[in-house]
């Protein structure tokens, strides 16, 4: 009993027990909204609380993010995902809202409500959701190939490196220039597309985890909610180990599986870009002679790249290498050891020297770990 936001939001919980969505959402909603302007509760001791704060400066969550979390899943659950991007995205819980943002809404969704979000001063201190929404929005569109679109989204100064991508595209796509020039302006956006990737188009949450500088893999909720399991968990039964599903609670719409499977990566593989700079680098070798140098090279540099993302994709630009390569110092090296060796050849080392040039001439960090 009782309109506290902690009564309130009790209250959804038994009523969402109960199998009452629609009563357990209005009611959750109502407790989100007292929240905003009540003093912040916490079911644990000891921890320190700043008024701007929607969780408390310690270990746990605080009723405020416990209830945007349970507010923003409801609305999720009920098809309302325009709905539940808001309370996850203004409730900072930033990488459920990210999975919204990228695997449920369309992109047009996710770019209207990008628009027409408040513009705002940068926070003194924490994160710029803001900023960080209209980057992924930038990345979202140009996997979607909508490139003009996409410039004005993406954090300066990648929307340059995307100018020099786009052009290295059209330009390996244009007839009217040579093979050499085509097949050098594929390989150009091959390795834009290797070692930029992450900042172009990479994902903010599985498989990239941009949110993560793609150090750490974050848990692929999609596929979570695809399957209905939320995590495999170990346990001991009469001395034997077992496992079990932990099955999710708020279970996944057809239309949310409709949208899930429409928006899925491809390929959906963690780096997935670096899958997309080896078929770009392919579209290079196209143009290249067989047991030149420059051929050996590219598709040496494509099979470096996806070997230990796609086995199977490797396994085919090495059979490039044995029917075309042979008679190269790279195919040879190559052949030898039945696989990709770490060398570089003219192209490659030419393209290295433009890509440290650009990013030195835009104040970039030179690093390309990912």
């Amino acid at each position: 009993k009782g309109d506290s936001a902690a009564a309130l939001w009790l209250k959804a919980k038994l009523q969402l027990r109960a199998g009452k969505f629609a009563d357990a959402t209005n009611t959750m909603a109502r407790a989100v909204e007292i929240m905003k302007t009540s003093a912040a509760y916490t079911s644990r001791e000891g921890e320190e609380w700043a008024t701007e704060d929607l969780s408390a400066k310690g270990e746990y969550w605080g009723f405020a993010s416990s209830a945007s979390g349970d507010l923003g899943g409801l609305r999720l659950a009920r098809g309302d995902f325009v709905q539940a991007l808001d309370v996850l995205f203004k409730g900072q819980l930033w990488e459920d809202a990210a999975f919204i943002a990228e695997l449920v809404l369309t992109t047009n969704e996710l770019k209207q409500y990008v628009d027409a979000l408040p513009k705002t001063e940068p926070p003194k201190e924490g994160e710029d959701y803001n900023k960080k929404l209209r980057y992924l929005l930038g990345r979202r569109l140009v996997r979607d190939d909508r490139y003009a679109d996409a410039k004005q989204y993406l954090s300066p100064p990648y929307d340059k490196v995307l100018e020099k991508y786009v052009k290295a595209l059209k330009d390996g796509a244009n007839e009217k220039l040579s093979k050499t020039e085509r097949a050098q302006a594929w390989f150009t956006a091959a390795w834009l597309a290797r070692y930029d990737g992450m900042e172009l188009m990479g994902t903010e949450v599985a498989p990239d985890s941009f949110a993560e500088s793609g150090e750490f893999e974050i848990p692929d909720i999609a596929k979570q909610r695809r399957s209905g399991v939320y995590q495999k968990v170990s346990y001991e039964k009469n001395g034997e180990q077992k496992t079990k599903n932990v099955p999710i609670v708020l279970k996944a719409s057809s239309k949310e599986i409709q949208r899930l499977t429409a928006n899925k990566i491809s390929p959906d593989i963690r780096f997935h870009y670096r899958m997309i700079a080896g078929a770009l680098a392919i579209k290079a070798a196209a143009f290249l002679p067989n047991d030149s140098n420059e051929l050996a090279d590219v598709v040496n540099q494509a099979g470096l790249w996806v070997k230990d993302r796609d086995e199977k994709t490797g396994n085919r630009y090495y059979h490039i290498i044995e029917r075309r390569c042979a008679k190269t110092e790279i195919g040879r090296a190559d052949i030898a050891k039945h696989w990709f060796v770490d060398q570089s050849g003219p192209w490659s080392t030419a393209q290295e020297e433009a890509y440290q040039a650009l990013h030195k001439e835009l104040k970039l960090d030179n690093s390309t770990t990912e």
